[in-house]
């Protein structure tokens, strides 16, 4: 049970009351020292809603964590072996195999170790090798009008 702020009694209904600019949980004969304050109720906590299931990241592989998943079997490693092996945790190894987004520096250190690309290739990356058209740019869907002085 609550007591007083001021002069210890159990409290059987909750008041506040501001006190020399401080706000105090008080009993009747108390709150007569200061000013009463509205008692707020508060609504119980609520569970947060469940969280959608999201891809891997924008630069990782739609299908990264099926890449993980089958290569991390191919080797007869558990997640546990993986985790310890790349020096991350359990849970970083089974998010990125369910395409939940674990960070680039997680998924660098398991293409390293399993040999497997998990990033897609960027469209800039594919024009500078010659194998993509240039990306489009603002220049090449505005029509330029130019004024006339």
């Amino acid at each position: 049970m609550a007591e007083c702020e001021i002069c210890g009694k159990p409290l059987s209904s909750v008041r506040r009351a501001r006190i020399d600019g401080a706000v105090f949980t008080v009993c009747e004969g108390c709150s007569g020292h200061g000013t009463p304050m509205p008692v707020i109720a508060r609504a119980p906590p609520q569970k947060p809603a469940a969280l959608p299931q999201i891809d891997a990241g924008p630069d990782a592989a739609a299908d990264s964590g099926q890449r993980i998943r089958k290569e991390r079997e191919r080797r007869g490693l558990s997640r546990a072996d993986l985790a310890k092996a790349i020096l991350e945790t359990e849970s970083q190894v089974a998010r990125a195999e369910r395409g939940v987004p674990v960070g680039d520096a997680v998924l660098k250190k398991l293409e390293r170790f399993l040999g497997v690309s998990l990033h897609e290739e960027h469209a800039d990356a594919l024009f500078r090798e010659g194998r993509a058209p240039p990306p489009l740019t603002l220049g090449d869907v505005a029509e330029i009008r130019r004024r006339r002085s």
